[in-house]
């Protein structure tokens, strides 16, 4: 089974994104068994949770331990939820058990402040596959 671990803006995903997003899983799907795990902030985890859930997909759930980030996601039919822990330590622990990370961050440059930047550098420093769903068209 893979796992596909996913970080992302706490702005949400924009409409672009979710397409993409569920395009995507929905081809992994078609050719493994895929789980998802993410980290249950509000906006884009929240957004990848709705996506999941309609896709029929196992959910493991992260949360950080600000009460205030948190989506608070429908934890029924959570395959794992885990206790609540400091956020970027939670998102290493994401990218170290996923075989794939999607990200999906605010703007359409790297920025090296928050959470989701963090997270896709770290994915890159260890060398794991990584694919950032961007958010509008790149031409």
């Amino acid at each position: 089974m893979k796992t596909i671990g996913f970080t992302g803006t706490r702005d949400g995903m924009t409409f672009l994104q979710k397409q993409n997003i569920e395009d995507r899983l929905s081809v992994l799907l078609e050719k493994n068994d895929i789980r998802v795990i993410h980290g249950d902030c509000l906006g884009a985890d929240s957004d990848f949770d709705t996506i999941a859930k309609k896709l029929g997909l196992p959910r493991g759930i992260f949360p950080c331990d600000i009460s205030n980030m948190r989506a608070k996601c429908d934890l029924r039919g959570a395959k794992c939820i885990k206790p609540p822990m400091n956020p970027l330590d939670r998102n290493k622990i994401i990218v170290d058990k996923a075989d794939i990370m999607f990200a999906c961050p605010k703007g359409m440059k790297e920025d090296q402040s928050g959470g989701t930047w963090h997270t896709i550098i770290y994915t890159r420093q260890i060398k794991k596959n990584l694919e950032i769903f961007w958010p509008s068209e790149i031409f």
